[in-house]
């Protein structure tokens, strides 16, 4: 295998972040259809999009989520720091080309944020958790 274990573990990490992410965006368009600007007939359309909800953009809550999920843990920051002028090229690129709304982008952030944000919450548990069972074995078995 390639890289350390921790690489691999944070690299998953960032991936389980964008699934989780992406089915937050989800469920937010099964709720609420917001229109691409070419269906409203605003500006011009320079790439060809499905007529779907335009609020988040998967796009840039994918990289977003990536990005900040390589910056907040140890062993990938460099990427993470590298990654971030791409994500905001790649959330300015999809407004220039006129397949979405200049907020879909801040409502990409904020989901991405919030998921990390979850995720980190449920790790610190987790761990915890798991020392206290470990904690609680050890004891048993050597006391």
């Amino acid at each position: 295998m390639v890289g350390s274990t921790e690489t691999r573990r944070t690299l998953v990490y960032a991936g389980l972040v964008a699934a989780a992410a992406l089915l937050i965006n989800q469920l937010i368009g099964l709720v609420w259809y917001h229109p691409h600007p070419f269906e409203v007939g605003l500006g011009h359309t320079l790439l060809a999009h499905m007529p779907e909800t335009s609020f988040p953009s998967d796009h840039a809550t994918v990289f977003f989520s990536i990005t900040l999920a390589l910056l907040l843990r140890h062993g990938l920051k460099i990427w993470g720091a590298i990654l971030i002028p791409f994500s905001l090229l790649l959330a300015w690129s999809r407004v220039w080309l006129g397949v979405h709304h200049p907020l879909d982008m801040p409502g990409a952030l904020i989901i991405a944020i919030t998921v990390i944000l979850v995720f980190h919450r449920l790790l610190l548990a987790m761990s915890a958790w798991l020392n206290d069972i470990g904690e609680t074995i050890f004891r048993r078995l050597f006391s």
